[in-house]
């Protein structure tokens, strides 16, 4: 229901602005028909391509421990790397490995707060990261706290 009303909202938006820019006196009425056709084709393509995402995000969500490429991602959504990129950009407003690093980190977080029997090298590994040292600078870049702080703080 809530995914109608949005696509609903992104529909109202382009027949609201095509109708401001006809009263504003900013494009004539063919002008605005013509951007409310574009606006129309973009909203459909962002559609067409949202199972895509959703499925790749799927993906990515179930292999995040695994070293994926952009490649294997773009596969899930059956669509080229270059335009899969692209799309999945418009979509989150991420790049897809920013995204994908986003639940790798969401999940060593989880693991920190309640695996105690993991110490940060296999909590590392376990979430994908090749190395701790990577691991560690991600971590501390995304969540203000390096890996033993963030374990700390969280079990107090």
């Amino acid at each position: 229901m809530m995914k109608n009303i949005l696509l609903d909202t992104n529909i109202a938006s382009i027949i609201s602005e095509s109708i401001i820019s006809v009263l504003s006196n900013k494009l004539s009425v063919e002008e605005s028909i013509k951007y409310a056709e574009d606006g129309f084709k973009q909203y459909k393509k962002v559609r067409l391509y949202s199972k895509a995402i959703d499925s790749s995000i799927k993906y990515m969500k179930k292999k995040y421990n695994q070293n994926i490429s952009l490649k294997e991602i773009a596969k899930s959504a059956n669509l080229s790397p270059f335009f899969f990129s692209r799309i999945f950009k418009q979509k989150t407003k991420q790049t897809v490995f920013e995204y994908l690093t986003g639940v790798r980190i969401d999940n060593a977080k989880a693991l920190l707060k309640n695996e105690y029997r993991y110490n940060i090298s296999q909590i590392a590994l376990k979430t994908g990261f090749s190395n701790i040292y990577h691991f560690s600078r991600t971590f501390k870049k995304y969540t203000g706290f390096n890996p033993s702080e963030f374990r700390s703080k969280t079990c107090q």
